[in-house]
């Protein structure tokens, strides 16, 4: 019986195993479609109103990590003044409501440039946080016949 016991914890052991790890290659494969589709990940901690952004989302933004430290007041910043309430307005009927949105808006880069990005994303089951992606919608803007980096 205890020899069965023992196989029984060990094969369980396995199975957490396994599939921790098969679930860190399916995020592994999530981030690599997102990252070569070129758009940029970010979460938002509501609580502590801070953002953590990948490092396509500076590319996005036109900012440098070292410069910019993204918050929701720093995001905000940086939309097009046009866009701005519109944009406010979306997310916070999206914290309100703990749902998802897709949101079309302009932002300002560092350089001054103006780009057009496209947002969804969404806020976790308890409403601590919202993640999502981002990614520009200007796409003529990209030489599609460059060669993808090795």
């Amino acid at each position: 019986m205890q020899v069965l016991l023992v196989a029984i914890g060990i094969a369980s052991i396995a199975g957490f195993f396994y599939e921790k790890s098969k679930a860190k290659t399916e995020t592994e494969k999530v981030h690599t479609a997102v990252h070569a589709a070129g758009a940029g990940r970010w979460i938002w901690y509501m609580d502590e109103d801070r953002l953590e952004w990948d490092d396509e989302m500076f590319v996005i933004w036109g900012r440098q990590r070292a410069a910019f430290t993204p918050t929701y007041a720093g995001f905000l910043a940086t939309v097009h003044p046009d866009d701005v309430d519109r944009v406010d307005a979306q997310v916070q009927a999206t914290v309100k409501a703990k749902g998802s949105y897709r949101a079309v808006f302009r932002i300002v880069c560092a350089n001054g440039k103006v780009v057009k990005v496209r947002a969804a994303g969404g806020t976790s089951a308890g409403g601590r946080y919202m993640t999502g992606i981002c990614l520009r919608a200007d796409i003529e803007e990209f030489d599609c016949c460059l060669p993808l980096p090795k």
